[in-house]
């Protein structure tokens, strides 16, 4: 199965953040950029 995570690959993640929309060109990637960047800028990446 494409895109399947494999077992164990998620073993450490604590929290899932969806950004989602039905539809394009509405700032998915940006908003999910942004959030990754001030997410690690805040420590909360390891």
């Amino acid at each position: 199965m494409e895109g399947a995570a494999e077992p164990g690959n998620l073993a450490g993640v604590r929290h899932i953040i969806l950004v989602l929309s039905g539809k394009g060109g509405v700032g998915k990637s940006t908003v999910s950029t942004e959030l990754a960047l001030a997410l690690r800028h805040a420590g909360k990446k390891r």
